[in-house]
């Protein structure tokens, strides 16, 4: 079984690895992958629909120049989409999930900037709606959580596929 969980033998050719753990282990790697992936898909649509829009709330956290304000709300809904969609389906996890976890520590630096900082703003994470609620700890630890899942997909999927 090349490339399998499997491949690790014991002296005398036994496996330590049974087609029951196997199987579990695949469900550890592959149902975390997904469920990034759908996140962040999801997370994409609102962005890609009203990029002004996602430009404003951008701009309200008062990190980046305005100048490149524009260019990451073009940008950062697509990188979130392509990442997304690559998790879901399996291809280029590692350099997916990688890329993600590097978008969700600035999001977590972001968020925590503009709550030590007492910014009355929009997330912005997963709806542009005006009625959407102000940014408060929880986006930071749903942002948290959302990052050990990535850092779980980036090293379970190295595990896989040494």
């Amino acid at each position: 079984m090349n490339g399998s969980l499997g491949d690790c033998q014991r002296e005398g050719g036994v496996s330590p690895v049974t087609d029951k753990t196997r199987s579990r282990l695949r469900g550890a790697v592959i149902i975390p992958r997904i469920i990034l992936g759908v996140v962040f898909v999801w997370a994409s649509f609102d962005k890609l629909l009203d990029p002004k829009g996602f430009a404003e709330i951008i701009y309200n956290y008062k990190i980046l120049p305005p100048q490149m304000v524009n260019l990451a709300a073009v940008v950062l809904p697509w990188i979130e989409l392509v990442c997304g969609i690559l998790l879901i389906t399996g291809f280029l996890c590692r350099g997916s999930a990688l890329i993600l976890n590097c978008l969700l520590i600035v999001f977590i630096v972001s968020l925590g900037s503009a709550l030590y900082q007492g910014l009355d703003i929009r997330c912005g994470c997963f709806t542009l709606s005006p009625e959407a609620d102000r940014i408060a700890v929880i986006d930071l630890i749903i942002n948290g959580v959302l990052f050990m899942l990535g850092l779980w997909v980036l090293f379970s999927e190295k595990l896989r596929t040494a």
